[in-house]
Parts: structure tokens; C-alpha cells; sequence
């Protein structure tokens, strides 16, 4: 009678392992694929802000020739 007791109880404990085994499994696949989402919002928020320097740089350097254009234009009214 003792033996059977031991091995339903050892059953049970190797059940238990194997249920959460499977859990810690499935949420290591979540982990994983969030963890993928996450690296592709990072990578498109990367060419976002590049994007957005680019886009600075072309603005700063139309300023510098407007501002340029406008001293000229400012000199030749002088004269």
C-alpha cells in the first residue's frame, strides 16, 4: 500500500513539473516574441529619426541660403 501511495504522490510531483515546464515554456515564447516586436518597433523608430535628421539638416541648410539671399538683397538695396 505504501508503494502505491509513493508512486501516485511521485506521479503527481512529475505532473506538476511537466505542467509548469509547459508554462515556463509558453511564456518564454511570449517573452520571445515581444522581445521581436520590440526590436522591430526600435529598428522603425531608428529610420523614423534618421528621417527626421535628414529632414533638419535639408531645413537648416534652406535657412543659411535664405538668410544669405536676404543680406544680398538687403546690401543692394543700400546702394
Amino acid at each position: 500500500m505504501a508503494i502505491g501511495l509513493k508512486n501516485n504522490y511521485n506521479n503527481e510531483v512529475d505532473l506538476r513539473q511537466e505542467t509548469m515546464a509547459l508554462q515556463l515554456k509558453k511564456r518564454n515564447e511570449e517573452l520571445e516574441k515581444e522581445l521581436n516586436r520590440s526590436k522591430e518597433r526600435e529598428e522603425k523608430m531608428k529610420l523614423e529619426l534618421q528621417s527626421a535628421w535628414e529632414r533638419l539638416r535639408v531645413s537648416e541648410e534652406a535657412e543659411e541660403r535664405l538668410c544669405s539671399q536676404l543680406g544680398e538683397f538687403e546690401a543692394e538695396a543700400v546702394f
